[in-house]
């Protein structure tokens, strides 16, 4: 036979739901809460969990470009580890397969890019195709974001590599390059035009996005810089930068 205490007890274990049982005091004795604190002890703490260290996003392509438009083989000068960026616009196709076999037979990787706005993405898998039947692989495909309507012409044609300007994104376009980029199915090539439109690359933010690196702007009159201004005002870009425009600069 269960005592009062018991039923009391065994009611509290099951989370005190209602109704209350009948033939309990309707206050209960310090004795009781006494005897229940002691047979039910309370658990300790679990020890605290330690979060895994965080790493850097892991960006599936090579991302140090050297970008071209109307003479790519300027760029036959491209040092070791960085890309050419060949322009797929139609205006330039003649030099561009002109000059991919060149660059190639001299250990350049290439990656066919457009602004995926007057020059569609469609134009670039085009190149790319063109120049595997010249026997030239393709590093990567690069698409431009510099406004919404190019960023969500990138992303719908499934480029994994785009260079642009995040302050240009919607805020939903801006979390879902975010996003991606920290994934490591994005890599984003962050504009650091200095002289059209930024000032020095110290400044120059990507809005949260994990970029893998500042684009050296280098056209003047509009971007009066060199690459070693750049990297003077901001020596850790050094090892992660890109440049555009390859015909900018002597």
């Amino acid at each position: 036979m269960t005592t009062p205490y018991q039923r009391w007890a065994r009611w509290r274990e099951q989370g005190a739901p209602r109704p209350r049982p009948s033939g309990l005091p309707a206050r209960i004795p310090a004795a009781w809460w006494q005897r229940y604190k002691r047979d039910h002890p309370r658990k300790p703490a679990p020890p605290p969990v330690t979060p895994p260290p965080v790493t850097p996003p892991a960006h599936l392509e090579p991302v140090r470009v050297v970008f071209t438009a109307w003479n790519p083989a300027l760029a036959l000068d491209t040092p070791a580890g960085w890309t050419v960026g060949l322009s797929a616009d139609l205006a330039y196709r003649a030099a561009v397969l002109a000059a991919a076999p060149v660059l190639h037979a001299a250990g350049i990787p290439v990656a066919p890019w457009a602004d995926c706005s007057s020059t569609p993405p469609a134009r670039i898998t085009e190149l790319a195709d063109q120049l595997a039947a010249a026997g030239v692989p393709v590093a990567f495909l690069i698409g431009q974001a510099e406004t919404p309507v190019e960023y969500r012409n990138a992303r719908a044609a499934g480029l994994r590599v785009i260079i642009g300007n995040a302050s240009a994104l919607e805020p939903a376009q801006l979390a879902d390059a975010t996003a991606r980029a920290t994934a490591g199915t994005l890599t984003w090539l962050q504009e650091a035009y200095w002289g059209d439109g930024y000032g020095p690359p110290s400044t120059v933010s990507a809005n949260g996005i994990p970029a893998a690196g500042l684009v050296a702007g280098v056209y003047p009159p509009a971007c009066p810089h060199t690459l070693a201004d750049y990297i003077a005002d901001l020596p850790s870009m050094a090892a992660t930068c890109s440049v555009y425009l390859r015909e900018g600069y002597p």
